[in-house]
């Protein structure tokens, strides 16, 4: 069996491409596997099954990043492990709710990010709510000022076209 950090082509270990590889572990759930290597480093440090890729590599301490939200690895003897994924991830927002109410979370409630940044996990920015049909009226709501917005925005440079058509207009009449 290879240790940690073993380096070998490919074609030695079954693998057809003729690059170099190294034993590794996934950071997430520690499951070792020959991870191909570029430049010299391993092209990830997540296996196949967590998957966040590279954008998990600025986190150094068990913590990564997947589909906007920050992830963390629980022990088994955590009193919140039974909140946490089948291989012991858990989002970082929902532990962390659940450590200040010290309680586990139930499977339905909600963890909102109140001013919509996925990352911000700071408590103040965090609320409870009983079930997702509470979180799909703020998701609504934030959609429809998105579109509000892109709309105002569409017709502040219409007017500004039109500004400039009419200053070019009023220019031209004043030199004919």
């Amino acid at each position: 069996m290879p240790e940690i950090g073993d380096i070998t082509k490919g074609a030695e270990v079954g693998i057809k491409s003729s690059g170099k590889y190294q034993w590794a572990a996934c950071i997430v759930c520690g499951k070792t596997r020959w991870v191909k290597m570029l430049h010299g480093k391993p092209v990830t440090q997540h296996c196949h099954h967590c998957g966040s890729g590279n954008r998990a590599s600025k986190y150094s301490d068990g913590r990564y990043e997947n589909s906007g939200y920050i992830y963390m690895q629980l022990k088994k003897d955590n009193f919140f492990y039974s909140m946490a994924s089948h291989f012991g991830a858990i989002a970082e927002h929902r532990y962390l709710m659940a450590k200040h109410l010290n309680r586990c979370l139930l499977p339905w409630e909600v963890i909102h990010h109140k001013n919509g940044i996925k990352t911000d996990n700071r408590l103040e920015n965090l609320q409870l709510l009983p079930g997702a049909r509470y979180h799909i009226v703020d998701l609504i709501i934030k959609s429809r000022l998105r579109s509000a917005l892109g709309e105002i925005k569409r017709l502040r440079e219409k007017v500004r076209e039109q500004e400039t058509v009419i200053a070019q207009l009023q220019k031209n009449s004043l030199e004919a």
